[in-house]
């Protein structure tokens, strides 16, 4: 349903950014909060760099660009094959594959990340429910 539901409001709301004013301010379409971290690979001594790119918290500018990659987004979560696991996969999928869409990296402050771990000046912060560990 994300990218359904921000087609529709951007289409309530055309040419206009509903969000905080500071998370705006990045260049490019698409803001999100990038995960990295190495992983062994099956390989001896060879590491692996795994990003993840969560749907917590995005930012979207009303540009083309924007508007194509939710849409390739809304059909990779409609015509996959594989198990999606949520909707952060197809995500990934379309992100990947939408040349000339220009992402940045969301800081981490706007990032919805869990209490226990988001930074001491967080804005945005999300509490799983089951999670023991509070600030």
């Amino acid at each position: 349903m994300k990218p359904d539901v921000v087609l529709g409001a951007m289409d309530l709301y055309p040419d206009t950014a509903i969000n905080l004013t500071p998370m705006l301010a990045f260049d490019g379409d698409v803001s999100a909060y990038p995960k990295l971290r190495l992983s062994h690979h099956p390989w001896p001594l060879r590491k692996q760099t795994v990003l993840h790119i969560t749907t917590r918290a995005m930012v979207f500018k009303p540009t083309v660009r924007t508007k194509d990659f939710l849409c390739a987004w809304r059909h990779e979560l409609r015509t996959a094959t594989y198990h999606q696991g949520g909707c952060e996969m197809a995500m990934r999928f379309a992100l990947m594959r939408s040349t000339g869409l220009a992402f940045c990296p969301m800081d981490a402050r706007y990032s919805g990340r869990e209490i226990d771990k988001a930074p001491t000046d967080a804005v945005v912060i999300h509490s799983s429910a089951g999670r023991g560990k509070r600030r």
